[in-house]
Parts: C-alpha cells; structure tokens; sequence
C-alpha cells in the first residue's frame, strides 16, 4: 500500500508567504510496479521559493515514501534547494531518483505579476 508522506509547507501555504512559488510535480510507475506487473502510480510534489530555489516543501503519494521522507525533512529544515538535488546522481532504482530528475517546473506563482500561474508544464 503506498504512504502519502508530506515535509514542509503546502503549496497553499506557500503562495501565502512567498512573493514566488514554483511547484515540480511528477506522476511516475516504480520499476518495481513495472517489474511486477503492477498499476501502482505514485505522485511525487516538491514546492520551492522561486527567488532563492529554497525547497519549501515536498508531498509523496508512493511505496516506502515515509523512509524517504525522513532524510528529505532534514533537507528541508538545512536549507537545501532544488538545484542541490538537481547535482547529484541519483541511485537507481529508487523512488528518490524522481526528485533528481526535475528541472522544470510544472507551475509557477509569482503574485508581482498574477494572481494565476505564469507557467504550466504537464498536468498532473
């Protein structure tokens, strides 16, 4: 059964206490689950502060999401940003590989401009 794990802010919570906001979102299928046949989908969220690429939050729908969400809360709480995730190699296979893998971002808020996203990738 996958955990739904969540470390930090909410993408609410932080379009209401950052000027910008960029939400990396990604739906993906375990190696695992393709291995075994299995049509688990899991959802990985990871909200960060657009002028400082700090890492506000990160939301996991997946198997063994709550091993993983231990050590990114510490992450979290040390001030990493995204693009530390982005520079290092990921282990494979591992559901931590997604969050190594996102270079854009799915939406961005920035209320200097709008009120709406200034920019959508894939739904999700």
């Amino acid at each position: 059964m996958p955990n739904t794990v969540s470390a930090g802010l909410t993408e609410l919570e932080a379009k209401a206490q950052y000027l910008a906001v960029d939400v990396y979102k990604v739906r993906f299928r375990p190696l695992k689950a393709a291995v075994t046949g299995d049509c688990e989908a899991s959802l990985l969220k990871v909200v960060v502060d657009s002028e400082s690429d700090r890492i506000l939050g990160i939301h996991i729908f997946a198997h063994e999401a709550s091993e993983l969400i231990q050590v990114l809360a510490i992450a979290i709480g040390s001030g990493a940003t995204i693009k530390d995730f982005m520079s290092v190699m990921a282990v494979h296979p591992t559901v931590g590989e997604e969050i190594v893998g996102m270079r854009t971002p799915t939406v961005r808020y920035d209320r200097r401009y709008a009120a709406a996203p200034l920019v959508s990738g894939a739904a999700v």
